[in-house]
């Protein structure tokens, strides 16, 4: 084996590493060797034509590996989202590079900010797909994921990637020195963590929410001959939440049908509140006309049904997911309405919705916006008891996606210390407290009820209140250290 396949390895073993911890094979532990392999491509100084086929390779096998459930949902999408991390990874492979060559004291502290930017770059913008936060991979381990009450997801990465950089220096110097320093790290990091854990004040509220899951298989969810089943299995669910809660949460789109504009299903949807006195919190689609643009806008909904019959105001989903839900850039270039590749072309929302019940404040949210740690937070802003998530996942059947979607829950919780009821179609449905603890959880593709009660924290984390502008200002960082690099004298 020549000396540039040897080298090629090394992107290939650090992508496989990474992949794999973001599995459900609960591995997350082996992310603290993962980035080691590229500390040493990258020490090696590689050509730039080497540095592009790195940069390919690990596109491919960590997408490959980590996220190949997306064929499920759109394969076309799938093999332009390797082309386009392809990029996005020649340029991180690319930049990293340059300050090894002209920056190299700097050279680890250059790849912790690239890194973390990328990363939070990925949630920005219409092509928003924020799934590469190595944190993630550390989602098994409650005692290792408080510190996210004050730094969020990207705390959680940072630690990981500085664990790894610590391994290498030892690995290349052999001094003990480097061990110490990770020793300590690690205690000061599990002991906040386990101190967190322990002494966070949490008040039982006293209040059930129920969760109803009853799995419409994503093939069926829109036939018109099988909405009423659909109905009858709600139906017949709703009326199985035990007394003591007297709020149901259905998933996204759980109402196959326009609830607030048709007849058939706002019946349906009063008689089933009027009959089982509960209120039910549904998604379901909704449309409204634009006089100014002369058409019908339509979105992804959901709303408060009280038990006499009544609604709230309903939310629309504010971020959708690009190419299912909406053609991005779609509003820039109009011809994009006219390309047709399964999307829903649903409308932007715009702001949040709190609701009341029982004394709660309730926010929602639907589907990945469960992604994105800001928006999470600025939600938390107004101080919500409850942060309901509705979403669908039949798409991803029985793969890691589901996985990898329910997960997030747990860092959202922690980050904003507000519990979080998660109502999905197919599962998992869960619910989770503020200290990130799984409550109850539902199987994948079962029809059951959970519930539980509210736990509330009365205040809010450090990451609400200040820190959810640390990617922002890590970014800003790598941003100046990239500029002194370009204009330093070697």
């Amino acid at each position: 084996m020549n000396k540039e396949m040897r080298l090629l390895l090394l992107p290939v073993l650090a992508a496989m590493i990474l992949a794999l911890a973001r599995l459900p094979l609960h591995l997350g532990f082996i992310s603290y060797c993962g980035f080691i392999p590229l500390f040493f491509f990258l020490d090696a100084r590689p050509s730039l034509r080497l540095l592009i086929k790195g940069a390919g390779i690990f596109s491919l096998v960590y997408t490959v590996v980590a996220l190949h459930w997306i064929t499920l949902v759109t394969l076309p999408g799938f093999i332009g989202m390797i082309f386009l991390f392809f990029l996005y990874f020649t340029i991180v492979f690319y930049l990293n590079q340059l300050i090894w060559k002209k920056n190299y004291r700097l050279r680890y502290l250059g790849f912790l900010l690239i890194w973390l930017s990328y990363e939070h770059l990925q949630s920005l913008g219409q092509f928003a797909f924020p799934w590469f936060y190595t944190g993630y991979s550390l989602g098994d381990y409650t005692m290792l994921l408080q510190p996210a009450e004050i730094g969020g997801i990207t705390l959680i990465s940072s630690f990981i990637i500085v664990t790894n950089l610590l391994i290498y220096r030892f690995l290349r110097s052999r001094k003990i020195s480097f061990l110490l320093i990770l020793l300590v790290l690690h205690l000061l990091w599990t002991g906040f963590s386990s101190w967190r854990y322990y002494t966070i004040p949490l008040e039982n509220t006293h209040e059930n929410i129920a969760l109803v899951q009853v799995s419409i298989p994503q093939p069926l969810k829109w036939e018109e001959s099988y909405k009423d089943t659909t109905l009858g299995l709600y139906r017949e669910y709703t009326q199985k939440v035990s007394p003591s809660a007297g709020l149901v949460v259905f998933p996204e789109s759980a109402i196959p049908g326009y609830v607030l504009t048709s007849y058939k299903f706002g019946s349906y949807m009063r008689r089933l509140v009027m009959e089982t006195g509960k209120s039910i919190f549904s998604g379901f689609p909704d449309y409204v006309y634009d006089k100014g643009r002369d058409e019908y806008l339509y979105y992804n909904t959901c709303t408060m049904f009280d038990s006499l019959g009544g609604y709230e105001e309903p939310y629309y989903k504010n971020i959708l997911v690009p190419f299912g839900e909406r053609m991005p850039l779609m509003s820039i270039f109009p011809v994009l309405n006219r390309v047709e590749l399964g999307q829903a072309n649903w409308e932007y929302g715009r702001g949040f919705r709190y609701y009341k019940y029982h004394g709660l404040t309730i926010s929602a949210q639907i589907c990945f916006e469960i992604a994105f740690p800001e928006y999470n937070a600025r939600m938390a802003k107004n101080d919500p008891d409850v942060i309901f998530n509705l979403t669908n996942d039949a798409w991803f059947y029985f793969s890691a996606g589901t996985y990898q979607h329910s997960l997030m829950t747990r860092f959202r919780a922690i980050e904003t210390r507000t519990q979080y009821y998660r109502s999905a179609n197919t599962g998992y449905s869960m619910i989770v407290d503020p200290r990130g603890d799984i409550l109850q959880k539902s199987g994948l593709f079962t029809r059951e009820v959970i519930e539980d009660v509210v736990y509330n924290y009365n205040g809010q984390s450090l990451f609400v209140k200040y820190f959810h502008i640390l990617p922002d200002v890590l970014a800003a960082l790598t941003v100046l250290l990239l500029i002194w690099t370009i204009i330093k004298k070697s």
